[in-house]
């Protein structure tokens, strides 16, 4: 699936850019991002070890959702001046993307 590779993608791009996210970020800001990047493929992985499409669909459906929450704290982060624009806009691209290989994925089901 382009979007599992897509969604493969994002993590190390999010590793890299938190970690020069200030120490306060530790225990807040820096562990939602990992998440939220880790939870993409991992719902497609979920999705596609379940029994009917209907089912799969659901679960790429919370993909997309962890998607969206990506974006959020990209966007919370950039607002706390933590970014440098070149990474808002690698990893906001990469997001962008994303979802648009997710809804595809989707409409596909």
């Amino acid at each position: 699936l382009d979007a599992a590779r897509k969604a493969r993608e994002v993590i190390p791009i999010v590793y890299r850019i938190t970690s020069k996210f200030p120490r306060s970020e530790d225990r807040v800001l820096t562990p939602q991002m990992r998440k939220a990047a880790h939870s993409i493929g991992a719902n497609l992985a979920e999705g596609a070890g379940r029994n009917t499409p209907g089912e799969f669909r659901q679960f790429s459906g919370y993909a997309t959702g962890s998607a969206y929450e990506l974006e959020w704290h990209t966007n919370s982060a950039d607002q706390l001046h933590y970014l440098s624009p070149e990474d808002r806009l690698e990893l906001m691209t990469t997001v962008v993307d994303l979802k648009k290989l997710l809804y595809r994925f989707r409409e596909s089901l």
